[in-house]
């Protein structure tokens, strides 16, 4: 992976999840939220303790993404209609949404975006008449799940394709040996191992055995 990606990560896991875990225990603290406000608040910093959890494992190990993919999983969902709204992001979002109208008198289709630095979350469910119908996709979350994604699968033909060359190495010293007897005793036998180019692997050596002849 590379420097620049890994970093762009870090940033937006450990910093945007850290503050996402400041806001939500901010709002727990205010008085003035009800019960249901609460449970969601407390199930948004659940989730932005796991966003930066992800990013400290990826830190220590970049080949721990599986927590990753499904921190940028969660944020690239963005729905919003009068039942309910569900919007997730940490660090930064660029939503491309598709709705109607904000204007409750017009019809049709309306093709929005929405671009902020900074950690964000909104879930309602229930009747909100005044909510237009929106869905659509964090870009930002998108794009790093998939460049993650060709990442890891990178990395695996790479490590793959070693292995399957010492099997083909194998392979052909093993189909070059053979054993060959003149003169029918069994003790006797010459053993020649055939390869192409250098040794035999597992450090065998090219062996030949000869027996004379018995009188």
């Amino acid at each position: 992976m590379k420097t620049w990606l890994r970093l762009l990560i870090v940033t937006f896991t450990v910093g945007g999840g850290f503050t996402g875990v400041v806001l939500t225990s901010h709002l727990l603290g205010s008085s003035t939220h009800g019960a249901l406000q609460t449970l969601i608040a407390l199930l948004f910093m659940g989730l932005y303790v796991f966003v930066t959890v992800s990013g400290l494992l990826f830190v220590k190990d970049a080949a721990c993404t599986r927590p990753l993919l499904v921190a940028l999983a969660l944020q690239i969902p963005w729905v919003s209609c009068p039942v309910a709204v569900y919007q997730f992001a940490s660090g930064v979002h660029a939503a491309i949404t598709l709705g109607t109208p904000e204007e409750t008198d017009r019809v049709g289709l309306h093709v929005g975006w929405n671009l902020l630095f900074g950690t964000h979350f909104q879930f309602r469910v229930g009747a909100y008449q005044d909510i237009p119908w929106a869905i659509g996709v964090n870009a930002v979350g998108l794009v790093l799940f998939i460049l993650v994604l060709r990442s890891n699968r990178s990395l695996g033909e790479v490590e793959r394709q070693p292995t399957a060359t010492a099997e083909s190495v194998v392979s052909q010293w093993s189909l070059g040996c053979g054993v060959k007897s003149n003169c029918g005793d069994q003790r006797c036998s010459t053993c020649v191992i055939r390869g192409r180019g250098g040794a035999a692997p597992g450090g065998a050596s090219r062996c030949a055995g000869s027996c004379g002849t018995r009188a």
